[in-house]
């Protein structure tokens, strides 16, 4: 699921990293997606190496796709609230540690589903 949205103002802030030390700072690359059906995780997409990458630095996140940079975002993470904005859509970070991020978003298309994506840290 491709995140095509008009960049909005927002900068990355010194909250950045979290007791791992790496934070969300760095290059993750998406593995899997799951909907929310029916109060249940189904999951509806994999990905195969190298296919759908976030880059988060500098006050950025880049997107890539297939290896090719798709968007560049301005973000700002909160680990207080676990909070990870991008283009001004909040988005929850279930989990943020050395290896994996886990976040929960509602598509931004007209449908609101609600998307749970696993990073792994490249």
């Amino acid at each position: 699921m491709m995140m095509a949205v008009a960049i909005a103002g927002f900068t990355a802030c010194s909250d950045d990293k979290d007791g791992d030390g790496k934070g969300i700072t760095g290059r993750w690359e998406a593995t899997t997606d799951h909907e929310l059906i029916n109060d249940e995780w189904v999951l509806t997409d994999t990905y195969s190496a190298g296919q759908w990458e976030w880059e988060f630095t500098d006050g950025k996140l880049n997107e890539y796709w297939e290896g090719e940079l798709e968007y560049s975002y301005s973000y700002s993470y909160s680990s207080k609230k676990k909070e990870l904005t991008i283009a001004g859509i909040v988005a929850e970070v279930e989990t943020l540690n050395a290896t994996t991020l886990v976040v929960i978003q509602k598509s931004w298309d007209v449908d609101l589903e609600t998307y749970k994506t696993t990073f792994v840290r490249k």
